[in-house]
């Protein structure tokens, strides 16, 4: 830059001596000759008027100077602020890919889940149709039980008739007691009395089954030993037995089919002549105890039942018909197989023959009633929580009063 020698002679030296060295020499080279010719040994010794007139314009300078500083500043700011903004930017972006892809994730989440919203829509729409279905179902399987209660009650009833009155079995057994528990509403056992030709009879009978089937079959049974008592006047027990083993048998095989093995009944069979002091005995699996001076005796009958012919037997059935001289005192049991048969609700063992046995000679000097009670306890404390599993049915007789002149004497088994 040159100025004036005017102007330069104006600025002071102390000012020249403070300018950058590209502006001094400037200056220098221009103010050399405006003191040259002036014939000034001292070139920077410049008149006020100068400094007056040249600091305008290096104030100028400067803040040209400045200005450009500025501006370089602000350039390199302003591209720092740039790749700032682009770094922001492409984190943004960044994540607002990862939210679209989240977002897109979940869309397909939701699908999934409103389609099984759906499915689970349609399957309750049809488990309500289900259930619909089996309330309707439901009230008439209700209404088809109740019809078949009260068809089943009906038939207690008719059962129940079939046996004898309290007082009529009083009236033969003086000294008696009947423990009688079905399993279901109508039994399979039951217990027959008549009097005929001044005979009494007492029968404990185990049909096959227990509940309806049992019940039909005791009826059956009922009706054979009526008609061998009262129709046909057979007193002797074992012809009894052998007369209804006929009857049940041809019974049950009428028609074209065939009875299943198996069907018929088990039967124990007494008949006291209190005129010669005699008990008479017969059975089909169903034995007698008895009950004397502190001993049991047991009188065991057949070993089949009284129905259709089984295949282990190519011949005739024949019953055994016992003769028991009574001994005023002495204890009768006739029982079904019910009792010894129920399972320990806790153990799952049987009752056995032999614990009954026992339990009899325990009980056997007791009064008829208590004999009843402890019989029901024995039972409930042996099943506990089990459930029955058969139909009961124990009588027990004490002899009594016997005649002191029998017509004449029985012989003794």
């Amino acid at each position: 830059m040159f100025l004036p020698a005017a102007l330069l002679q104006r600025i002071p030296a102390k000012v020249l001596l403070r300018l950058p060295q590209s502006v001094g020499i400037c200056l220098a080279v221009g103010v050399a000759p405006a003191y040259a010719h002036q014939g000034s040994t001292s070139w920077y010794a410049l008149p006020d008027d100068w400094i007056r007139d040249a600091l305008p314009i290096v104030i100028l300078a400067v803040l040209i100077l400045l200005f450009v500083l500025a501006v370089k500043t602000f350039g390199r700011r302003e591209n720092f602020l740039e790749s700032q903004v682009r770094e922001r930017t492409r984190q943004i972006n960044q994540k607002n890919a990862q939210i679209l892809a989240q977002a897109e994730e979940l869309n397909r989440e939701k699908e999934k889940v409103d389609r099984v919203n759906t499915e689970l829509i349609q399957m309750l729409n049809k488990l309500e149709d289900n259930i619909e279905q089996m309330n309707g179902q439901r009230m008439i399987i209700e209404e088809s039980n109740r019809k078949m209660l009260d068809s089943i009650r009906y038939a207690k009833r008719i059962q129940r008739a079939i046996l004898p009155a309290h007082e009529t079995l009083r009236e033969f057994f003086p000294d008696s007691f009947v423990f009688y528990q079905a399993k279901d509403i109508v039994s399979g056992d039951f217990y027959f009395s008549t009097r005929k030709m001044g005979r009494s009879f007492l029968a404990v009978v185990d049909c096959t089954g227990h509940g309806v089937p049992g019940a039909f079959m005791s009826l059956i049974a009922h009706n054979q030993l009526t008609r061998a008592i009262n129709e046909y006047a057979v007193v002797e027990p074992a012809r009894i037995l052998h007369w209804a083993e006929s009857g049940l048998s041809s019974l049950l095989n009428r028609g074209n089919e065939q009875a299943e093995q198996g069907d018929g009944m088990e039967i124990g069979m007494i008949a006291i002549d209190n005129k010669k002091n005699v008990l008479e005995y017969a059975g089909a699996h169903r034995p007698l105890y008895r009950i004397t001076g502190g001993e049991l005796i047991e009188y065991k009958g057949e070993p089949f039942s009284i129905g259709p012919v089984q295949q282990a037997f190519d011949v005739e059935k024949r019953f055994t018909n016992y003769q028991i001289q009574m001994v005023e005192g002495d204890m009768y049991y006739l029982f079904s197989d019910g009792f010894v048969s129920q399972f320990n609700g806790e153990t799952g063992k049987k009752y056995m023959t032999a614990r009954f046995k026992q339990f009899l000679l325990s009980i056997s000097g007791l009064p008829m009633e208590e004999q009843k009670r402890r019989l029901a306890e024995e039972y409930e404390a042996w099943r506990g929580t089990g459930p029955q599993l058969d139909d009961l049915l124990v009588i027990g007789l004490r002899i009594t009063a016997l005649d002191p002149n029998p017509q004449k004497p029985a012989v003794s088994a």
